[in-house]
């Protein structure tokens, strides 16, 4: 798998990131494995996870993800050869919501013990919190890095001018600055205004004002749901009535056009697309199979020219 270098961090990561989100739970735990062990095989270093996965599914508290892949790095010893990702923010079960100084430094200290490791590599502020000032949130994130216990920070389902706040917050208080942003994107386009979960929006599609900030600021891009959980290639799945708007139909048959093209399966195409546009994105990957990650790893193979990138931009424009 292709390397990149992390913005303003001088560091190298594999291309594609390994979302574990139902990691040890809709997905078993010597499932998880084989496909983190899959993922490392095909040279992937970058996983990540959130401290509330997945409390919204009966039976589960959240922490489930964090514990199997801190169990899976000591049995393999490999602790050294991974970028380990978490995230704080989101409720769970005895857990409110919100990055408050107290609850970000208490919960950081709870995935450190599930993770089985002293120092988180990518620490994100998971969803945004108006009613918590920036710089307590920041404040927070200083003390944890000048404790060690985290390395870099990221910000991810936060209004582009929060995003901006923050970076003010920080250049004037010396605080870090976030140098990551993750946001769910996709290639079709999101009806305007569509709110994903709820009124809250607590999974916030990246608004083009704010990929427009993250571009310009030299931060990377990181992106979520960018397959639509299958939605582009299973005959079983529906595409979003998010998703489903004026351009969709001709965005959707260039889409197929480029990849009869490339020979490529279509979410090969979607995924370079958006590592290979001008957002040079880093796409998170899952999947419930060794087969379905594998063709996912694959898309790094996939060169598409300028030209086909021009029009899978341009597309229903």
């Amino acid at each position: 798998m292709r390397q990149i270098e992390l913005s303003k961090t001088g560091e190298k990561v594999s291309g594609m990131a390994l979302g574990t989100m139902y990691f040890n739970t809709t997905t078993d735990a010597k499932t998880s494995m084989e496909i983190m062990d899959c993922y490392i095989d095909y040279g992937g270093n970058f996983i990540d996870t959130a401290n509330m996965y997945v409390s919204w599914l009966d039976g589960f508290e959240g922490g489930e993800s964090e514990e199997l892949i801190g169990k899976w790095m000591s049995q393999r010893k490999n602790r050294n050869e991974l970028f380990i990702s978490t995230k704080v923010g989101l409720g769970m079960k005895d857990v409110p919501s919100g990055l408050q100084k107290d609850l970000i430094l208490r919960e950081c200290e709870k995935s450190l013990r599930r993770l089985k490791i002293d120092t988180i590599d990518l620490y994100f502020v998971h969803r945004e919190d108006l009613h918590t000032p920036m710089e307590e949130t920041l404040e927070a994130l200083d003390i944890l890095q000048r404790q060690g216990k985290i390395r870099h920070v990221g910000i991810s389902n936060h209004r582009s001018y929060r995003v901006a706040e923050a970076k003010q917050i920080s250049e004037q208080k010396g605080y870090p600055e976030f140098t990551f942003a993750q946001y769910r994107y996709t290639y079709l386009r999101p009806k305007l205004g569509t709110p994903f979960d709820g009124p809250d929006d607590t999974r916030m599609h990246a608004t083009e004002d704010l990929l427009d900030y993250v571009h310009e600021n030299n931060m990377t891009f990181m992106c979520y749901q960018t397959l639509l959980s299958g939605a582009y290639s299973r005959m079983d799945k529906q595409i979003p009535t998010e998703y489903i708007g004026p351009d969709s139909d001709e965005r959707m048959k260039v889409l197929r056009a480029v990849t009869e093209e490339t020979g490529a399966s279509i979410n090969q195409v979607v995924l370079a697309w958006a590592m290979q546009n001008k957002m040079r994105a880093l796409p998170l990957i899952s999947a419930n199979s060794r087969a379905h990650i594998i063709e996912n790893m694959n898309a790094c193979d996939v060169n598409l020219s300028k030209e086909q990138i021009k029009r899978l931009d341009e597309a229903g424009i």
